[in-house]
């Protein structure tokens, strides 16, 4: 009983690490033509994630506050300070991590309610974590994020 646990640790991924986009080797809307620079810091340790992402727009530099879920697939709801209120899920698939979310725009933002679910995996040396982002409301709709480790 406890070798297929002890075997199901070893095989997890770890998605720590500090994460720089690589555009020409993602899939992305238009609007991220409009970014210079995204980066990703991921701290993933056994059942926690903690994200911060931070971003460049002509020389303008945004940093998003930091975001922190339990990976066992229960819904956290959060406000960020535009107003946008956020409701992720985060499980593990073997390998993967899945994480759904709804946005809901209020305040500055007001735009169409966001239903999406990224999926995201590690290469096999751990250097490139593939972010791919699909539309619940329309699956064929899919943008794939690269990013290197650095």
């Amino acid at each position: 009983m406890i070798l297929p646990l002890l075997i199901a640790l070893l095989q997890s991924a770890n998605f720590t690490g500090l994460w720089k986009l690589d555009k020409q080797s993602s899939d992305l809307p238009y609007v991220f033509e409009l970014v210079d620079e995204y980066t990703l810091k991921v701290e993933h340790y056994d059942d926690k994630l903690s994200l911060e992402i931070e971003f460049s727009v002509k020389g303008r530099t945004v940093k998003g506050q930091k975001e922190s879920y339990l990976i066992n697939g229960s819904a956290q709801t959060s406000k960020d300070v535009r107003g946008v209120q956020i409701t992720r899920s985060v499980r593990s698939d073997g390998d993967k991590l899945l994480i759904s979310s709804e946005k809901i725009f209020a305040g500055m933002l007001q735009l169409p309610t966001i239903n999406e679910l990224q999926e995201w995996s590690l290469s096999t040396d751990s250097k490139t974590l593939t972010i791919t982002v699909s539309d619940i409301n329309n699956p064929t709709s899919k943008q794939k994020r690269v990013f290197k480790k650095y």
